[in-house]
């Protein structure tokens, strides 16, 4: 039997897959709980593949059916109750002992005393559908300014670096080891004893799992997520974040490799970069309790020094409000947060249609020049969403079936059907890959 597990947070990117192919993923990593039930508990090239941070689940209908990550903040100091989960990539014990032991009082009093977040309209609960998130206290209008969190909470590369002891190596690393290495460097310090510097408590209250493909064992990636364009994106999420960690660990070997994971694991379903900061990367206590919904509008915003939200809608007092973490098709939020939408929910689930030039095409060898000339391929790949397709598929394809009788008219009809397109060196292969 493990911990209740629960998904929150902010962040990240995949590649696309069906809606359909999605939820049945996801369907079948929580089904495989009841299976596993009686089972005993085992306990990026160094580069990180291209990740996309969130500027910042789902409805609680039963098809949200999600793997959840452990309970970082409690009601009281009692323990929650147990339930059977799937199978982890990795023991518990692996991950920092400190991590998950927060109670809500305790990191609300760490907030307000400490952090000087001023007086909210919202306030945290942690007995929602999705596990925790942020209530309204009162009526919220849309638009009006929320959350207002000082710049001095937030946690990005610089401050980091300047709050770490592990010396002059640590600032060599990539931002997201820079990051990940530094929160592993805090939990294990409270671990040890030491007080784990101005960030304790919110590295406490932090998820011991978030439900993300990290923590899925290599035999669910290859069963769960099979004849889904999203398994390669899966595997090399693992990859990159394995050969991440090996990296950190060569010059700093006293960070424990389940430290790293689960830090990382964190990153990947809690990270924003900042638009007004250059795009710089920050973990942001107190938004990212935030959850997602799909459709939604309102994103974090760093404008003006504080960061804060902006409704999309009104607000009564008792509903959850809620943030987007960005157009994502329900492949990267299974992935990323281990959550997924219903089929036909999130708006933005998309799939990869492929098309080309038919080899048997009369005129093909010369359709091909005249699409290399302008900077594309005799075969594109384009994303097809729920809420419409990129009308360059359109073009593409009235070009692939024209038939002219002259097939030196190809080259114009190129330019005709897909004009624009040389002019930023293949427009149509940057929107579409």
């Amino acid at each position: 039997r493990r911990p209740r597990l629960q998904r929150q947070g902010i962040g990240i990117v995949t590649p696309m897959t069906t809606a359909s192919s999605t939820l049945a993923a996801s369907a079948a990593r929580a089904t495989v709980a009841s299976h596993r039930a009686s089972a005993p508990s085992s306990r990026l090239a160094p580069r990180l593949a291209t990740a996309r941070p969130a500027s910042r689940r789902v409805s609680s209908s039963s098809a949200n059916l999600a793997l959840r990550g452990a309970r970082a903040i409690s009601d009281t100091d009692v323990a929650q109750d147990s339930e059977a989960l799937p199978e982890t990539r990795a023991s518990d014990d692996e991950i920092p002992a400190c991590v998950g032991t927060a109670t809500k009082e305790e990191f609300m009093r760490w907030m307000t005393t400490q952090q000087a977040l001023p007086e909210q309209k919202l306030e945290l609960v942690v007995d929602l559908p999705e596990g925790r998130g942020l209530v309204a206290t009162e009526e919220v209008r849309r638009g009006e300014s929320l959350l207002d969190i000082p710049e001095s909470t937030l946690i990005t590369v610089e401050r980091a670096i300047a709050e770490s002891k592990l010396g002059p190596a640590h600032a060599n690393l990539q931002e997201w080891s820079v990051l990940a290495a530094f929160l592993a460097e805090q939990a294990l310090a409270i671990d040890a004893g030491a007080d784990g510097g101005r960030f304790a408590t919110y590295v406490k209250a932090l998820p011991r799992r978030t439900g993300g493909v990290l923590d899925w064992p290599e035999e669910d990636v290859k069963e769960l997520l099979a004849g889904s364009p999203s398994q390669r994106a899966a595997m090399e999420r693992q990859a990159s974040v394995d050969a991440a960690i090996d990296e950190i660990r060569a010059s700093f070997p006293e960070l424990t490799k389940g430290a790293l994971r689960w830090a990382f694991d964190v990153l990947f379903s809690r990270l924003i970069r900042l638009p007004n900061r250059g795009g710089e990367l920050a973990l942001v206590p107190w938004a990212d309790m935030l959850n997602h919904r799909p459709g939604c509008n309102a994103y974090i915003d760093d404008t003006g020094g504080a960061v804060c939200l902006s409704p999309d809608r009104r607000y009564k007092a008792g509903e959850q409000v809620y943030a987007s973490y960005g157009s994502r098709p329900s492949s990267e939020l299974l992935i990323s947060y281990g959550f997924a939408p219903a089929v036909g929910e999130n708006p933005d689930d998309e799939f990869e249609v492929v098309l080309g030039i038919d080899p048997d095409d009369r005129h093909a060898d010369a359709k091909a020049d005249a699409l290399r000339r302008i900077g594309l391929s005799p075969v594109e790949a384009f994303p097809l969403k729920l809420n419409g397709y990129p009308k360059q598929l359109l073009q593409y394809a009235s070009f692939a079936l024209c038939d002219p009788d002259d097939p030196r008219e190809l080259p114009g009809l190129a330019e005709k059907a897909l004009i624009g397109n040389r002019a930023v060196g293949g427009l149509l292969g940057a929107i579409t890959k």
